[in-house]
């Protein structure tokens, strides 16, 4: 079996490189290495170093291997972030990745697992929450991921690609031998950075005190990241035989809150961890517990190693003898990846500063006019003004100003369809954010 792995240099598509090796596949792995590290994907693996947003990298890695499925990681996953910068996420997690689908569809690659997120919810209405549960997501990068399931949907509804997506809920641990674990820059998931906080002897900062949970900090269902790398391969098998497109809660259905989490780290370290109260983060929800019956009952999938003791005592394995994860990563710049390509046009829309866009090849391109002013869209751009229902900032006020407004533009050239079924999709969901 070869399969493609876009993020496959990151935590969750690391594990996963390193699970299908073991089974004997063959691993190509596409990375930007922004956030993701050489020194965290298995030998075995063949690294090309690019953005899935570039369509001439993956002609050609689609081109010298015929792929099985593509299992897709890549993207950015700070729910924080995401409310300061939503054009950033909406361009990196729906705009780039589009054109990974339509080049799967030029190169007849019908399967794909997608990393998607229990996000897409938002505040639930009732808990544990299923599949089939109200989509309303509270922070821009759940809106992302909501958005290109649409999008595998309408591929599905074409008869090209069939998908089966995967909603996360808090992905956590390490490998049980230590060797592969969590590292990101800047961290911002509550393990890792409160044994941080235990090894350096920091003060560890606990973000929102007074939800309505059993202590007032936020809950969460925690799974082993090794279970969720056994999800992803029984999905891929079923793909693999004739399974329909469909979307599973990966979780255990269990809760643990904020402090109990810090309790466990405590316990397993041996730190006395000085903990502030802090106001909530933008964007959080007080509570995501999965129900995962759908995913045992068709699949036979059970996790093993998700209880909270093991998630904690596996990551404080990695930390204890990696405190500087993987070593010094070598920083992304965009110029290392700038499509040359690129072409101006007269007909083109003025890429406004800090809006981003999509140019010819699928690669995102935000900056300030006097630098570039022109670029073709492939996809759609949207939020040409405003923040997400929130008020401009002062560093953004000369060009997002007024109320919110949506504008999707599409110049499909060589794009197909696919490209035509984008913008409305994109614009359907901004609409329906900015009404509730």
């Amino acid at each position: 079996m070869k399969v493609l792995i876009t993020g496959g240099a990151g935590y969750i598509g690391s594990h996963m490189v390193r699970m299908l090796n073991a089974k004997g596949a063959e691993v190509v792995v596409l990375d930007s290495l922004e956030y993701g590290f050489r020194a965290a994907i298995s030998d075995k693996a063949k690294l090309f170093v690019g953005s899935v947003g570039d369509r001439k990298l993956l002609d050609r890695i689609f081109g010298n291997t015929r792929f099985d499925a593509v299992m897709h990681f890549a993207g950015y996953i700070s729910v924080a972030e995401s409310v300061q910068k939503p054009q950033v996420y909406f361009s990196t997690n729906v705009v780039s990745p589009h054109a990974l689908l339509e080049a799967m569809e030029y190169h007849n690659v019908t399967t794909m697992i997608f990393s998607s997120s229990a996000a897409v919810y938002g505040n639930p209405e009732k808990v544990p929450i299923p599949e089939d549960h109200a989509k309303n997501p509270t922070n821009p990068y759940g809106l992302t991921k909501l958005c290109f399931e649409e999008l595998l949907a309408f591929y599905d509804r074409k008869g090209t690609i069939r998908s089966v997506s995967l909603r996360y809920f808090n992905a956590a641990g390490a490998s049980r031998d230590g060797q592969y674990g969590e590292a990101h820059n800047p961290e911002t998931h509550i393990i890792p950075s409160a044994i941080h906080a235990a090894q350096k002897k920091e003060t560890f900062f606990l973000f929102g005190t007074n939800y309505k949970t059993r202590d007032g900090t936020c809950e969460r269902d925690y799974i082993h990241v090794e279970d969720l790398c056994d999800a992803h391969v029984v999905a891929l098998d079923a793909l693999l035989n004739g399974h329909k497109t469909d979307v599973f809660n990966v979780g255990t259905g269990i809760g643990v809150t904020n402090s109990e989490v810090i309790q466990h780290i405590q316990t397993a370290t041996g730190a006395d961890i000085k903990v502030i109260k802090a106001a909530p983060r933008p964007g959080d929800v007080p509570i995501l517990v999965a129900d995962p019956v759908k995913l045992k009952r068709e699949f036979g999938w059970e996790p093993k190693h998700s209880d909270i003791e093991t998630i904690v005592k596996t990551a404080w394995k990695w930390h204890e003898k990696h405190s500087d994860g993987y070593g010094r990563n070598i920083k992304y710049q965009k110029s290392n990846i700038k499509n040359e390509n690129t072409e101006a046009s007269n007909s083109s829309q003025l890429v406004t500063k800090y809006i981003p866009v999509a140019c010819k090849t699928g690669t995102a391109e935000y900056g300030d006019p006097k630098e570039r002013t022109h670029a073709w869209f492939t996809a759609f751009a949207p939020l040409r003004q405003g923040y997400m229902g929130q008020a401009p900032s002062s560093e953004t006020s000369d060009v997002l100003t007024g109320e919110p407004e949506i504008s999707v533009t599409v110049l499909v050239e060589g794009g197909g369809e696919g490209s035509a079924i984008a913008a409305p999709i994109a614009k359907k969901i901004f609409e329906e954010w900015f009404s509730r």
